[in-house]
């Protein structure tokens, strides 16, 4: 997200006229924080965090997004067989740029 809001301020400053952008979400490197470290843990068990399952929950305090779906499909009375055929109704990755869909789009940079 950070790559995207660099790239809008790089344009509005007219820091670039163009500027290509894109990130990756990564999960599984989510990190582990020890927060008694940073003032050095005395004797004594001190807690780990893991900053993934923090990342998974709700911030209104509902709880984890995997039962907040689950929370959801149920009050709005959606199947899993429901959600699976609308899945598999939508359309597939469009073609690549080299079947013309987007020519009037793409414009080589130099």
């Amino acid at each position: 997200m950070q790559a995207i809001v660099s790239a809008v301020q790089l344009i509005q400053l007219s820091d670039a006229k163009a500027v290509l952008a894109g990130g990756v979400e990564v999960m599984s490197r989510g990190p582990y924080i020890l927060p008694a470290q940073r003032w050095g843990a005395r004797m004594g068990d001190s807690g780990v965090i893991d900053m993934m399952v923090g990342a998974l929950h709700d911030p209104f305090g509902i709880g984890h997004m995997g039962i907040t779906a689950e929370n959801v499909a149920q009050d709005y009375d959606i199947s899993r067989a429901s959600m699976d055929e609308f899945a598999a109704s939508r359309k597939p990755v469009p073609a690549p740029p080299t079947a013309g869909y987007f020519k009037d789009q793409i414009v080589p940079l130099t």
